[in-house]
């Protein structure tokens, strides 16, 4: 039994970052110091603290200076050098994972875009700081904590005012789109609770009626309808848990009436969620 339309909604595929931590490290460069040119399998961020030199990527050269940094995409040719009379001293962080293209696209980062400016205030240098304080232990702890600085460093990235996102750097990314990514978050994360549509609405400080709008637009249904899927796709995963009773499955995806729950899979599935437990053969 499929539900139509669920698919999208997996949060493995559409939501979520998962990040792993490589290396960092910081460089007062000696003058014309040359790194490339050469290629990472991973991604590569250098911020400048002060000094300048240049950077090529993609066949084109950008001169920067301190409080600027760029980004090194996975597979993508660079090369870079400190300036002969006022060499850059600058940190790094090398990471991958997944979900990271769609992220660093919020913030206006792409091969296409590698540069960013950020000097609202130190936080970004702090938490420099943090990952090569820490860098050469290995206590899972102490590696828990490192990503965690490197998940701060890229949300002071994304929040920074410097970073305005525009259409020739993310496609046809726009301001529907950053709606529907955190009105979906909200659904993946909340759905085992007794939510309505205004919960989600009011978190994004929208109007139900525009949600809704949105919703059809990109894919072709309703919030509530999708939240309903969402919530079914869910019981049949739990279905397969025999310590778990229907009344169990209900509450655990937002549903205090059993009853209710079993109308609204009954309706959906044209099946009771016991005959559907009794022809998983359990």
């Amino acid at each position: 039994m499929v539900l139509r339309g669920v698919d999208m909604l997996d949060p493995s595929i559409n939501n979520g970052m998962i990040l792993h931590y490589y290396y960092s490290g910081e460089s007062a460069c000696k003058p014309g110091h040359v790194h490339g040119p050469a290629l990472r399998d991973h991604y590569l961020i250098h911020y400048i603290h002060s000094g300048k030199g240049t950077f090529e990527t993609e066949g084109r050269t950008y001169s920067l200076s301190g409080k600027c940094g760029f980004l090194i995409t996975p597979g993508v040719r660079f090369y870079y050098k400190a300036d002969l009379d006022n060499p850059w001293h600058y940190s790094w962080v090398g990471f991958k994972g997944e979900g990271i293209d769609r992220s660093l696209e919020l913030m206006g980062l792409s091969r296409n875009n590698p540069i960013f400016h950020y000097d609202a205030d130190e936080q970004l240098i702090e938490c420099f700081t943090e990952l090569n304080r820490t860098k050469k232990e290995l206590s899972p702890g102490i590696q828990m904590r490192r990503t965690g600085y490197l998940f701060i460093l890229l949300s002071l990235l994304l929040a920074s005012g410097q970073q305005e996102v525009s259409p020739q750097h993310t496609g046809s990314y726009n301001k529907q789109d950053a709606y529907m990514e955190q009105a979906l978050e909200y659904m993946y994360t909340h759905y085992t609770r007794n939510i309505k549509i205004q919960d989600m609405a009011q978190h994004l400080n929208i109007d139900r009626r525009y949600l809704t709008s949105i919703f059809k637009q990109h894919l072709g249904h309703s919030p509530h309808r999708m939240l309903v899927q969402y919530r079914l796709r869910k019981a049949c995963e739990l279905m397969t848990d025999t310590s778990l009773s229907i009344s169990d499955i209900a509450r655990s995806v937002g549903y205090e009436d059993p009853l209710q729950f079993s109308k609204i899979f009954s309706k959906h599935l044209l099946v009771s969620p016991m005959k559907y437990r009794s022809r998983l053969g359990l």
